[in-house]
């Protein structure tokens, strides 16, 4: 009978673990399923981003810089942002 009963607890204990398990899982389920969401919004508000720096380069592009040594006014405009912007990229 001590045996039974002995059997009986350790299947008590392992269906409870299991269930623990199960709740675990789940809630690593869930946690996954929000990284994924969280993710995918911070990649497109990355490109959302990206696209906004981009027109804002533009609209400023013809703006005039402060007077240079010289006395001279340098205006840049988007092909100099172009060239500026072109070595950064060859180095990346």
């Amino acid at each position: 009978a001590t045996l039974i009963q002995s059997i009986s607890a350790t299947a008590r204990q392992q269906a409870t673990a299991a269930s623990d398990v199960s709740r675990t899982m789940n809630v690593i389920q869930e946690i996954t399923s929000q990284t994924t969401e969280g993710t995918q919004t911070t990649a497109r508000n990355i490109g959302k981003l990206a696209t906004l720096a981009t027109e804002l380069r533009k609209s400023v592009a013809g703006f005039k810089l402060p007077n240079m040594a010289g006395g001279e006014t340098m205006v840049m405009t988007a092909e100099m942002h172009a060239a500026k912007a072109e070595p950064a990229k060859q180095s990346a």
